[in-house]
């Protein structure tokens, strides 16, 4: 800068200062960001500015706000000489310590040499726990019985950003276990906590689980560093014994004839349930010779029955086999020996009394001919009543043995009182047969 003077009766006077000012720009900030919007602890954050200060240097500022705090405080800083749109770079590994998750504000400011500023507007980023990964330690693809032992199912929760760590002690953990061998109805198989970042549990199914193949999976609960996060889906088979197969009708012996159509009752069980949707078939067997039973119905909730034809069957007894198989299940039989017995009503024909009118008192001869064709002991009664009445009275038996032939069977000295005359003149009678081995099989 020059400057001259003058005035009337005085010198001229000048005066010369150099770099007595300066024209400059003042810097400019501009597109702010983060690299990333979420970043987990430990991570390396990068951050971009444009810069712009055309004839000067300028410094510009990194500076962060933690969650909850009311200053920023400096990061970083660097120099950019007669920056035009230029994009700097700036890296934080500040963020190493596991705390102070959140979101995060950060802004740039600048000074060029002349104290020119310029600043950003505030701008954030998510510092996030790690997430944490897992190595299978024991248990897929194993097999477990429901009733007699149990499966240990093991997994090691690691941090996934630096797997030599581990979640340690003590951090809870859950087993998912499926129980219908689908992918989504998982039920709790039981809580652990870890020992040295292995979470295990040993696996004892009980009834709420079906038998055959399902998937589990052991989940992590947060730590203070990590992430809750589920394992991979791993396999595991249930099995138990064999079903118990009962034939519920007919047993001991129960009687019927040749020719009925004798319906065979069963129950599939395992120790939980009856087994609905098995395939069951029952055999009836005599001496050697055998017969199914015809299609077997499902009747729900382990029960089954079928019709067998008797027709042309041999009077005697027969064994009941109930054969049954079921998806993932070792296939059952059992049998019910001398099960049922096919035998004959027995026959009574020509029933007879010597004496149809007399006095009270008379000794009468009642005569009945009686047979059965399966060669049973038929025990043969004779009633008495008068025909104004319902009650019959019992007036003696007899046994015939081995009766497979027409045999006549006599009843005597059958003394009728006179107070059995004033109940009524008239009197009925009857006989009455039954088999000693098939009492159900009457006749009269």
């Amino acid at each position: 800068v020059h400057m001259g003077s003058a005035k009337l009766h005085y010198a001229n006077g000048t005066i010369q200062k150099s770099g007595a000012f300066k024209i400059a720009t003042a810097p400019v900030l501009s597109n702010p960001i983060a690299n990333l919007s979420s970043v987990y602890w430990g991570a390396t954050i990068e951050f971009n500015v444009t810069v712009t200060d055309k004839d000067d240097n300028v410094t510009v500022y990194l500076w962060e706000k933690a969650p909850g705090s009311s200053e920023y405080s400096l990061i970083t800083s660097q120099i950019c000489t007669n920056c035009t749109n230029y994009n700097l770079t700036f890296s934080d590994s500040t963020h190493s310590a596991c705390s102070n998750f959140g979101t995060w504000q950060f802004k740039f400011n600048a000074t060029d040499t002349v104290n020119f500023t310029d600043q950003t507007t505030n701008n954030t980023f998510n510092l996030t726990q790690r997430n944490l990964t897992f190595q299978l330690q024991s248990g897929n693809s194993s097999v477990v019985h429901r009733v007699t032992n149990t499966s240990s199912l093991a997994v090691k929760f690691v941090d996934a950003v630096d797997p030599a760590q581990d979640i340690g002690t003590g951090v809870t953990g859950t087993l998912y276990v499926t129980t219908d061998g689908g992918a989504i109805s998982y039920l709790s198989g039981g809580v652990n906590t870890s020992l040295n970042g292995i979470i295990r549990r040993a696996f004892d199914p009980t009834c709420s689980w079906q038998i055959g193949p399902q998937s589990w999976k052991i989940e992590s609960a947060a730590t203070s560093c990590c992430y809750a996060v589920n394992s991979t889906v791993y396999n595991i088979s249930i099995i138990t014994d064999a079903p118990n197969n009962t034939i519920v009708s007919p047993i001991s012996g129960a009687c019927h004839t040749p020719g009925a159509q004798i319906i065979i009752n069963s129950t599939i069980k395992d120790e939980c349930s009856g087994l609905a949707s098995s395939t069951v078939s029952a055999t009836v067997r005599q001496s050697g010779s055998s017969s199914t039973c015809g299609s077997t119905t499902d009747l729900g909730s382990g029960n089954y029955s079928c019709s067998w034809d008797s027709t042309g069957r041999s009077y005697g007894l027969y064994n009941i086999t109930i054969n049954s198989s079921r998806q993932y299940y070792t296939n059952a039989t059992n049998t019910s020996i001398n099960s049922l017995r096919l035998a004959a009503v027995p026959e009574l024909n020509d029933p007879r009394v010597n004496v149809g009118v007399d006095g009270w008192g008379k000794v009468r001869t009642f005569n009945i001919t009686v047979r059965d064709p399966s060669g049973d002991t038929i025990n043969v009664s004779l009633w008495a009543k008068p025909n104004n009445s319902n009650v019959w009275q019992f007036r003696g038996s007899q046994l015939c043995p081995s009766c497979n032939t027409y045999t006549n069977l006599t009843f005597i000295d059958e003394v009728f009182s006179c107070s059995n005359y004033q109940s009524n003149a008239s009197w009925d009678f009857m006989f009455n047969a039954t088999t000693s081995l098939c009492t159900s099989l009457i006749n009269q």
